[in-house]
């Protein structure tokens, strides 16, 4: 699990309970389909080519295997990090209760019931996180097999995919997506919101209930021209703007992005000075330099819009995720 993907979990966590006084998310969520695993350690073995009666046989097996073949073994599962349908083997489960137990609860019972690691908070996405459709295509050599529709409807809501249900939930977000035909942009659009976006908010949302510490919402957007010659060198032109996944991490750690060297101007680098100062402020004091206002209200989201003229502004993508909270809505009144 890396390191960004671990502080999401472990604000959760009773055993990670005095790690931490600052937590900071970075595109991501515990709501977010990529961010689990299955208890499939069973079958993991099995596809090591061993039949085991145990859990604790396969662990066995798992720990005396190499890396290579325990990588072969996870990528028969699934090699589509884009599937949001599937679980891929190896990342968090819900553990049985006991003592040394990371995670015994669903995420959204312990944000409703306060038991969280409640320290400042710092959380938000990057402006087209969709691009990430270009690393996988890039990693595997080639386009990835997948519907993001489908395999939103199917994971987010749990509807049986030959029920008249899921069928008009997918119609709905088919159409709201591609209503002008299915495109790069609009294939990225529904990326973004289901693989990051929409978890992220309504974690941002739920943890504000409860919490007794600010929670500071931001969106990276900062346009530069090192950027726009990644998205050329992955063959994107210029319809497409915005930061693909992990780009904000070219700011704060390397000057490199999925192995691309990105040459930065003087007006980058001043850039990259500002985006520490944030997250290095944040992680001193629970709040961030410059200082913006945290979010208050669930339903009016306050976020600074990180670019070369940095905002205040309310509501991330807010017409696209009305859609998945109009989509709620509807099944929680069909369920009554």
């Amino acid at each position: 699990m890396s390191m960004i993907k671990r502080s999401k979990i472990e604000i959760l966590s009773p055993t990670a309970k005095g790690l931490f006084h600052r937590a900071i998310a970075q595109s991501g969520s515990a709501l977010n389909p990529w961010a689990w695993g299955d208890k499939n350690g069973l079958a993991a073995a099995e596809k090591l080519g061993s039949q085991v009666a145990s859990d604790t046989e396969a662990l066995q097996l798992l720990m005396e295997a190499s890396t290579e073949q325990v990588l072969n073994a996870s990528r028969q599962f699934t090699d589509n990090l884009l599937d949001s349908s599937q679980r891929r083997p190896f990342g968090p489960v819900i553990e049985l209760p006991t003592p040394t137990a990371f995670l015994t609860r669903d995420p959204v019972d312990l944000w409703e019931a306060g038991e969280f690691n409640d320290v400042p908070l710092m959380l938000g996405d990057v402006s087209n996180e969709g691009i990430i459709y270009e690393f996988e295509k890039l990693l595997s050599g080639k386009e990835p097999s997948i519907d993001p529709v489908e395999a939103a409807v199917s994971w987010k809501f749990g509807l049986d995919k030959g029920s008249d249900k899921f069928r008009s939930v997918k119609e709905l977000v088919r159409n709201f997506y591609y209503k002008d035909g299915v495109s790069k942009k609009s294939l990225f659009e529904v990326l973004s919101d289901v693989l990051f976006i929409e978890g992220v908010l309504e974690s941002a949302r739920l943890h504000l209930r409860k919490t007794k510490h600010p929670v500071h919402l931001y969106v990276f957007s900062y346009n530069s021209s090192s950027n726009r010659k990644f998205l050329t060198a992955m063959g994107l032109d210029d319809t497409i703007q915005g930061n693909p996944h992990g780009s904000e991490c070219s700011f704060l750690f390397s000057k490199r992005l999925l192995g691309i060297d990105l040459e930065l101007t003087e007006d980058d680098f001043k850039a990259v000075r500002e985006t520490v100062k944030i997250w290095a402020n944040f992680a001193r004091t629970g709040q961030p330099h410059p200082l913006w206002d945290p979010v208050t209200i669930s339903n009016n989201l306050t976020y600074f819009y990180i670019d070369r003229m940095p905002l205040l502004k309310q509501n991330p993508f807010e017409d696209r995720m009305k859609l998945w909270q109009h989509i709620k809505l509807l099944l929680s009144e069909q369920a009554c």
